[in-house]
């Protein structure tokens, strides 16, 4: 018997939406401050941004077969993505620490343990947003 009956579901999202989006308005922010600061880092991490931004609006899937379509090679399109999740995180936690630092509230000692819950959420939700989801069977 053939198994032509058999479909796949995809499990889109493994992080938080909510997460998601402020990591992004945090990397943007970030994106402004070195474009202003005349920094060429700007560049890789709008290039950056705009990688992440496909990977929320299609899905990380889609975004690694695009790669693979281009590179021709597994490896080198999910290195691309994971690098990718790297840079939105560094951005991201750029710009929290300069707006900690813009506010002077670095001299407050009560706010290392709630920085350290949200860079460990950005963390994890970037990683989730750009690592390719498996496909699970169903019935």
């Amino acid at each position: 018997m053939s198994n032509n009956n058999i479909k796949y579901k995809l499990n889109i999202r493994d992080y938080s939406i909510f997460i998601i989006i402020c990591t992004l308005i945090f990397s943007i922010i970030s994106i402004i401050i070195h474009f202003l600061n005349s920094n060429l880092l700007w560049s890789v991490l709008g290039l950056s941004y705009f990688l992440s931004i496909q990977c929320y609006l299609k899905n990380a899937n889609i975004v690694h077969r695009y790669l693979f379509y281009i590179f021709s090679n597994s490896f080198i399109s999910k290195s691309i993505l994971l690098i990718n999740s790297f840079l939105l995180f560094y951005s991201s936690s750029y710009a929290i620490f300069y707006i900690i630092d813009l506010f002077d509230l670095s001299s407050n000692r009560t706010i290392y343990v709630p920085v350290n819950i949200i860079l460990f959420l950005i963390f994890s939700s970037s990683i989730g947003l750009h690592l390719p989801h498996k496909l699970t069977r169903t019935k």
